[in-house]
């Protein structure tokens, strides 16, 4: 996984946990010492461990983590990748596209980056359906970030966002709508 997520989930961590609540987690995982570079790629096991020990610090569902994060890291995420984004576009556009400039970049500035595959598909003119695939299993990420663009775009109230989770086939369909 890469660095730049393990960096935001450190500051997410922060806003949920002490300091020494997370450097204790640090150490339960044998990550004290680590220092994550932005631009670098991780095991995927270290996100897996450390959202285990938050899980169980704050009481709160791996799900639920995820989609927070996602929606926490959503601001920082428009800044590294503004380039890629058009001015006109909203949360729909942005997710109609994501795979082709977003995803496609990550691939190919990093050697070893998995960002999840994303099959969108425009069903209705308000409407796009998300076929998400990755061996993660970490689809609530993604929503918590579907959710967080629509905050950043000021379209929470008007955007709806239903998961179909598939674990048995390892892919999901998450449903965005606009509703007016």
């Amino acid at each position: 996984m890469h660095g730049f997520i393990y960096i935001e989930f450190e500051k997410f961590a922060l806003n949920h946990l002490s300091y020494k609540a997370w450097e204790e987690i640090l150490a339960e995982n044998n990550l004290q010492d680590r220092q994550y570079s932005p631009v670098a790629i991780y095991p995927d096991s270290e996100m897996k461990n450390l959202l285990s020990s938050i899980s169980g610090r704050i009481q709160l569902p791996q799900e639920q983590i995820l989609e927070l994060f996602g929606m926490h890291i959503v601001p920082d995420l428009m800044k590294v990748y503004q380039a890629y984004i058009k001015p006109e576009w909203h949360t729909l556009d942005l997710l109609e596209h994501a795979e082709s400039t977003i995803h496609f970049a990550v691939r190919k500035s990093t050697t070893g980056a998995a960002p999840p595959i994303l099959e969108v598909v425009k069903s209705r003119h308000n409407e796009i359906v998300i076929r998400y695939v990755s061996e993660r299993k970490m689809v609530e990420f993604g929503v918590g970030i579907i959710k967080g663009l629509a905050h950043f775009f000021n379209e929470a109230d008007n955007i709806s966002v239903e998961l179909q989770k598939n674990e048995a086939e390892g892919s999901s369909k998450i449903i965005v709508r606009q509703l007016f």
